[in-house]
């Protein structure tokens, strides 16, 4: 019989190839076409689960190697800010392995030898594609905060947002703030006082996503998506030599600390049940119906 781990980690792959050869690596599946695809969370994703699928890491690397150019330094590193020790060390190894083959130079936090790697040079990055919708915008706009501002104004058109706000996006507060004015003062955004806050709104949305056409339906943020199921992988690992009742103790903490991200994207949450073994056979079935309907392209609800 199939665990839980081995079934999570089977459709944590199929998310990861999906993902990738829709940014153009050398795959036959592709269940995300209307989904805007964010490169570094995957990258981290990837690098974060690169035992699951050998062929997949390497791939994706050879996708790496040749579109670094497209690639924030930057935001990787601030994303990295937020994950744990063995997902920094994972990320290490694969950022040095890129930088082994392209002058990438992505900056790990561990100083670690590059894995042994023969780039197979089948990666093809079609920028036509709704779901490239980032990469468009960064040959537009520069790869910066700026195109991730802007794709993040397109991704929720009608809401107006903050600085705050849009740090999430994975850039410093100053920076942010700087290029919302400079939009501001170009007219491409609207600026309104609220309480103590400046909110920004798209002023020109037509022109814009006139611009940035094709646009994808779905603006997911993977970059908590894919934070989430790769420590549920490391949940799912852990209950392997763990009982029931201590992993349902693990799971309960885990659904906690990602509760505000998984909000309005899936069915509720489970609760605790009136018996710790009971709990942990819905948090890890809930966990597999999850990444199951992530894998096939569908919005979870």
């Amino acid at each position: 019989m199939q665990t839980f781990s081995d079934a999570l980690d089977e459709q944590l792959a199929q998310l990861g190839w999906s993902l990738w050869t829709e940014l153009g690596v050398s795959g036959v599946v592709r269940k995300h076409r209307h989904h805007a695809i964010d490169p570094e969370p995957l990258i981290i994703y990837t690098a974060a689960l690169q035992d699951i699928d050998p062929r997949l890491r390497d791939e994706s690397t050879d996708w790496c190697a040749r579109y670094h150019t497209f690639i924030s330094k930057t935001r990787l590193r601030n994303l990295l800010k937020s994950q744990d020790e063995s997902t920094i060390k994972s990320f290490s190894k694969y950022a040095a392995t890129v930088n082994a083959h392209a002058p990438a130079r992505w900056s790990g936090f561990q100083q670690v030898k590059p894995r042994v790697f023969a780039p197979s040079g089948k990666s093809s990055a079609d920028f036509s594609r709704p779901s490239l919708l980032r990469l468009r915008m960064r040959a537009l706009f520069g790869v910066g905060a700026r195109a991730e501002i802007l794709t993040s104004f397109l991704g929720e058109p009608s809401v107006s947002k903050s600085a705050i706000e849009l740090v999430a996006v994975g850039y410093a507060k100053r920076n942010v703030a700087q290029i919302l004015s400079e939009l501001t003062m170009a007219e491409l955004l609207n600026a309104k006082p609220v309480s103590n806050r400046i909110h920004y709104r798209l002023a020109r949305r037509k022109p814009l996503e006139k611009l940035a056409d094709p646009l994808p339906k779905h603006f997911l943020d993977w970059s908590k998506l894919l934070t989430f199921l790769a420590a549920a992988r490391i949940l799912a690992t852990k209950s392997e030599r763990k009982t029931p009742r201590v992993s349902a103790v693990d799971a309960s903490g885990l659904l906690r600390r990602f509760e505000t991200s998984l909000a309005g994207l899936h069915e509720q949450l489970p609760r605790p049940e009136s018996s710790p073994e009971d709990y942990w056979k819905n948090v890890s079935h809930w966990i597999l119906r999850f990444a199951e309907e992530l894998a096939k392209g569908l919005i979870p609800r």
